[in-house]
């Protein structure tokens, strides 16, 4: 939570720099020597040239830097006769000053990246029946707001139901995260990524809640018996026929399912396969 704050609150640390930047320009404007023919320009140039630097990461959220630009101007150009040399010589060190603050800040926005985009491991039963109240803790641990959508799930599990495999996805479109929850080793292996939202979905914020999905995969273990393999996934766009499942409707509000014969529903399902003696198909709509 606060590393999500503090990130929030950095995206307009570059603004402020920028203007103590110009702010300091203008001081260093009224300390001129002498009247001079396109001062302004050239206090810019000198200043550019003294925040010009080359950056080499060193992870995916911290850099170092090389400031070349005032190598350049402090080996060819600090000493050198013209007009007004006290004030290009203060624009060219005042570039160097905001580059090192430039430097020390995105730094410390991307340490708080790295807290939080980290990747969290949560301890798991890996028992289908224990889901929905894992689930609580992993919203928990990665602050999961209760309005982020389910963008997609897997869940595959034995006659015991013991998980084999599992993998729910996540967008948060208003914090820019997504979250790609996996089975791992007993136990959840969280990735979190930023996301650009590139393919925002003004209706994604009224998907099907990952509590929801649970619901029906509560329902489903405890309706059916187990067999040797079962898997549930959940799909929220579905394009193509029902033929060949046993369709129902799921009201989650009052925790109502009922079988229906209407082939042409389409939309974000639960779909249910299960392989022993006798194979299930079944898929369930939200109403």
């Amino acid at each position: 939570m606060f590393f999500e704050k503090m990130t929030n609150i950095w995206q307009y640390v570059g603004i402020v720099i920028m203007i103590v930047a110009i702010i300091g320009l203008v001081k260093i404007h009224k300390c001129k020597e002498e009247d001079e023919e396109y001062l302004v320009l050239k206090m810019i140039g000198f200043y550019l040239l003294g925040s010009f630097s080359f950056n080499f990461n060193i992870t995916e959220f911290t850099y170092i830097f090389v400031p070349i630009g005032f190598f350049v101007y402090y080996l060819f150009m600090e000493h050198k006769e013209r007009k007004n040399k006290v004030l290009k010589n203060k624009c060219a060190k005042w570039g160097l000053i905001i580059l090192t603050i430039s430097f020390v800040s995105n730094n410390l926005n991307g340490i708080m990246n790295h807290f939080e985009y980290r990747d969290i491991n949560i301890n798991a039963t890996g028992n289908i029946k224990d889901l929905t109240l894992e689930w609580k803790t992993i919203k928990s641990k990665c602050n999961i707001d209760d309005n982020v959508p389910l963008d997609g799930a897997r869940i595959i599990y034995n006659k015991d139901g013991k998980i084999e495999d599992l993998t729910y996805f996540l967008i948060d479109y208003n914090k820019n995260k997504s979250y790609q929850v996996n089975f791992e080793n007993e136990n959840y292996h969280i990735v979190v990524n930023k996301y650009d939202g590139y393919d925002y979905n003004f209706n994604s914020h009224y998907g099907t809640k990952t509590e929801n999905f649970l619901k029906v995969v509560d329902h489903i273990s405890d309706s059916h018996k187990m067999m040797d393999y079962n898997e549930i996934n959940y799909e929220k766009e579905l394009e193509g026929s029902n033929e060949g499942y046993d369709l129902y409707s799921v009201n989650i509000k009052n925790n109502k399912y009922k079988k229906i014969k209407e082939k042409d529903l389409q939309g974000p399902v639960v779909n249910f396969y299960a392989e022993g003696k006798n194979d299930l198909s079944e898929r369930y709509i939200f109403e």
